[in-house]
């Protein structure tokens, strides 16, 4: 049997949206220093999710969803900058291929 092809490899893992990146436009509060974003609606969020924003330094994502629902928090891997509330905040992720997503997708 050949060994299969990078196409071969696109074409079987087509439908799953690899190569996607999905957007939500959110607004949260945070102290300067926090770790932990307040009145964030996290209905669509998940872990490892990128958060652009005032007072969020470069390349901050999110940790945990601490609690869940249009009124929660996350906890994120860097602290704010500064302090704000209703802060424009942009949450993106990537849909890329990883030793987790397969795992999940096999089991």
């Amino acid at each position: 049997m050949p060994t299969p092809g990078a196409q071969d490899v696109y074409d079987l893992l087509e439908g799953y949206n690899l190569g996607l990146t999905t957007q939500y436009a959110l607004t949260g509060t945070f102290g300067a220093g926090a770790s932990v974003i307040t009145g964030i609606d996290t209905t669509n969020l998940q872990r490892g999710m990128s958060l652009v924003g005032t007072g969020l330094p470069a390349e901050t994502w999110v940790l945990a969803i601490l609690t869940p629902g249009a009124s929660g928090s996350v906890s994120i891997n860097t602290q704010t900058t500064q302090s704000g509330a209703g802060v424009a905040l942009l949450a993106s992720y990537y849909q890329g291929i990883s030793e987790m997503w397969l795992a999940k997708c096999r089991d």
